[in-house]
C-alpha cells in the first residue's frame, strides 16, 4: 500500500492583500480631521478676542483692608479644637476575608 499525501498540503500559500478602507470611512475621517483643525483655529481666534477684552492695562491694585478681631464663636471653636486635638486619632484597618459566607457585622 502506498502513501498518498493530501493534495491540499502541497498547494502554494496565497497571501491576501490587506483589506482596504471603505471610501465612506475615509471620507468621514477626513471630515473629522478637517473639523478638528478648523474648529481649533476658530476657537483660538475667538479665545484671543475674548482674552483681549478681559485685560485692563490701566487697572490699579485694590487696597487691602484688615479683617479685624475674631468673633466669640470662632474663638470658642479654636479653643475647643486645641483642647481636643491631643485625644483625636485616626485608625484605618484593612482585612482580607477568605470565606465565601455572608456574615453580618453588628
Amino acid at each position: 500500500m502506498s502513501y498518498d499525501p493530501d493534495p491540499r498540503w502541497d498547494a502554494p500559500r496565497v497571501r491576501r492583500a490587506p483589506a482596504s478602507r471603505s471610501p465612506l470611512i475615509s471620507f468621514a475621517m477626513l471630515v473629522l480631521v478637517l473639523g478638528v483643525v478648523v474648529g481649533g483655529y476658530f476657537l483660538y481666534r475667538t479665545y484671543g478676542r475674548w482674552n483681549d477684552g478681559l485685560r485692563d492695562e490701566d487697572a490699579a491694585p485694590r487696597e487691602i483692608t484688615p479683617r479685624g478681631d475674631l468673633t466669640e464663636l470662632e474663638k470658642t471653636n479654636i479653643a475647643l479644637y486645641k483642647r481636643a486635638r491631643p485625644s483625636v486619632v485616626h485608625i484605618t484597618t484593612l482585612a482580607t476575608r477568605s470565606d465565601k459566607t455572608k456574615q453580618e457585622v453588628e
